[in-house]
């Protein structure tokens, strides 16, 4: 049975679809693990973690979570970060 144009040009979407639902999986899973490693280095140089920097963290921008890690190298406290009040 050949396939019809209109078929074909489905299933060319779904497999799109496909493809951009995978690639979003990537990239939450690369935040997800990029926010748990900023948590163990903000731990290890500053102590255990309030709720309140702990819920900072994880409403942290994603598009800012390099940025906060590269300022970790210089800050000398949680609330110079801007995760502590």
């Amino acid at each position: 049975m050949s396939m019809g144009l209109l078929d074909h040009v489905e299933q060319r979407g779904e497999q799109r679809g496909e493809q951009r639902g995978e690639q979003r999986g990537e990239l939450k899973g690369v935040e997800i693990g990029q926010r748990k490693l900023l948590g163990e280095q903000l731990e290890t140089r500053f102590g255990p973690l309030s709720p309140a920097a702990q819920a900072r963290l994880a409403n942290w921008p994603a598009e800012r979570l390099t940025e906060l890690g590269r300022a970790l190298l210089s800050a000398a406290s949680l609330e110079q970060l801007g995760l502590d009040a």
